[in-house]
């Protein structure tokens, strides 16, 4: 990736409260003051994220945050399956893994 990715310390949590009395939120901000997603939690417990604006729609937060760990868990393999020796992103020069193959 050509762009430095953020950190958490790059990120700042902003506590707001709803016009609805059962409801807190907690927006994620990016530098500049970019609003990245906001999550709430209403009087019975119930988490939701909102990712964006091109998102309509509320998203469990703990179905999220899984969601989130299952599609790192696809990029790790689908990475993996690139480096792989002959991969698109194998490194390793050809006479490299002609090298090791005798090993």
């Amino acid at each position: 990736m050509s762009k430095e990715l953020l950190t958490a310390a790059d990120l700042r949590l902003l506590r707001t409260s709803s016009n609805e009395p059962d409801l807190i939120i907690i927006e994620i901000y990016a530098p500049g003051d970019a609003l990245i997603a906001d999550m709430a939690v209403d009087i019975d417990g119930t988490k939701s994220v909102h990712v964006g604006p091109g998102v309509p729609d509320a998203i469990e937060a703990d179905a999220f945050v899984a969601y989130l760990a299952r599609a790192s868990a696809d990029l790790d393999a689908w990475a993996a399956d690139l480096r792989r020796p002959g991969g698109v992103w194998d490194t390793q020069k050809p006479q490299d893994r002609a090298d090791r193959s005798g090993d």
